[in-house]
């Protein structure tokens, strides 16, 4: 085991990066990231990991390594995976917390389609409202990906009268301050929709994400 760093731990929801290895309890080893020499990246209570190393991770900071022992209830249940883990069984897990991101459902009907991740807080509390008029600079990626599809620099826009950015863009700018940098992940139904936009390079139907910077705001 090793120690993290900071006092930080991450709430449900968060995105967590991880490596892990898990095995029956006093047997063999049936599954690795470090094996296959990649982390995976979850996020805390979508189901994507068992509720044992759920619970452990939501207890760890940046950077440590914990060891922990479940009972089958948090793991695979009475039902076991076939042919790999039986009924009833006890895992042991030994995961290492590579980092993790604390994502805000900002969305107006809670349903995720909205997500905010803010960094660089100026300490200031002010938030543009509808009418505002907003200096921003954005660049466009997939969910997922670092690549930039499209950027641009100081940009004008009037919350709840602009059509130059996607409508979920203007709700994350809703919770934004004055020099703050956020990313801000939207489902298809706040972003392009069904078309996508094809001159960006957004494929129809697809999320996409936002790393945006409020310059500034007139209310």
């Amino acid at each position: 085991t090793r120690l993290g760093t900071g006092a930080a731990k991450p709430p449900l929801g968060s995105e967590v990066v991880l490596h892990y290895a898990v095995s029956l309890e006093g047997g063999d080893e049936f599954d690795s990231s470090w094996a296959r020499g990649e982390p995976v990246l979850v996020i805390l209570g979508d189901g994507e990991i068992v509720r044992g190393c759920e619970r452990l991770v939501n207890t760890m900071r940046k950077g440590e390594r914990c060891v922990c022992e479940c009972a089958a209830e948090y793991g695979y249940g009475e039902e076991g995976v076939p042919g790999v883990v039986p009924p009833g069984a006890a895992l042991r897990f030994d995961v290492e917390l590579l980092d993790w991101r604390e994502w805000k459902d900002v969305s107006p009907r809670k349903d995720r389609s909205v997500m905010l991740q803010a960094s660089d807080l100026t300490g200031i509390r002010d938030t543009p409202a509808l009418g505002a008029q907003c200096t921003i600079s954005w660049a466009l990626m997939l969910v997922d990906s670092l690549q930039v599809l499209h950027s641009q620099e100081g940009v004008q826009v009037t919350l709840g009268a602009t059509d130059s950015i996607p409508i979920g863009l203007e709700v994350a700018l809703r919770y934004m301050t004055r020099g703050q940098s956020c990313l801000v992940k939207l489902l298809p139904c706040q972003a392009f929709g069904t078309d996508g936009h094809a001159a960006f390079g957004v494929p129809p139907a697809t999320g996409v994400q936002y790393r945006v910077t409020l310059s500034d705001f007139v209310p």
